[in-house]
């Protein structure tokens, strides 16, 4: 039977069996002229990682940036998305609105035709009021035409009696013609004098030519000169 060493020897044979704890962060940190065998790529380990581990985190922060940039601007694109749909939304609601309003308007005149009139009935009016108007123009020509043949008859009066007939639409008979009244009749018949009025009455003297030249017919009268 085999018999075991000591434990304290035990102990310092396994210490001088592993290798030194510093021993190996030396030779990383020797410099290669200090072990020419060793290579150079190992001696620049750590500077490499940590500039690694800064470009990432550069290309990290630079992400995260894009991605606020890009977010902020979808935000924006979004909001104005929004204003627009609201605005466009309103005006759709005024022009349904308006065009409502107009057919409401046109429905109500279709239902009462009254309010309005009738296309034919404002036609036949129309129609009515021309020949109307052309009615009165004939009866102003013929006033006027009856007008001018009085004013002769009455120059032509007013001459046999002696009188001036510078202005016969402008002078004003003194003399009144027997039997007229203020409505132009006459007791013996119409004379085209009546519209003169009552007057004052005629001298003695021509009391017998006025009633002799109240029954002629002033035509007859201009006929025979």
């Amino acid at each position: 039977m085999a018999v075991l060493p000591p434990l304290s020897h035990r102990s310092s044979s396994s210490r001088s069996l592993r290798p030194s704890a510093p021993l190996l962060p030396a030779m990383i940190m020797h410099d290669h002229e200090d072990f020419p065998g060793m290579p150079r790529r190992l001696s620049s380990t750590l500077p490499t990682v940590k500039r690694g581990g800064v470009q990432e985190e550069q290309l990290i922060n630079e992400s995260e940036a894009g991605e606020e940039r890009l977010v902020l601007l979808l935000t924006r694109k979004l909001e104005k998305l929004r204003q627009d749909k609201a605005r466009s939304q309103n005006e759709m609601e005024a022009e349904n609105e308006s065009m409502v309003l107009q057919l409401s308007k046109q429905l109500s005149a279709l239902a009462h035709p009254s309010s309005f009139g009738d296309p034919a009935s404002l036609q036949a009016q129309l129609h009515n009021n021309q020949q109307r108007n052309e009615h009165l123009e004939d009866q102003l020509k013929r006033s006027q035409h009856l007008n001018d043949q009085y004013k002769q008859e009455l120059i032509s009066l007013r001459a046999r009696l002696g009188l001036s007939t510078s202005d016969p639409l402008l002078l004003t008979s003194s003399i009144a013609i027997p039997g007229v009244t203020t409505e132009g009749e006459t007791t013996a018949g119409n004379t085209p004098f009546g519209s003169f009025g009552n007057h004052v009455a005629p001298p003695p003297s021509l009391a017998t030519s006025f009633a002799d030249v109240r029954h002629l017919n002033p035509m007859k009268v201009l006929a025979h000169d």
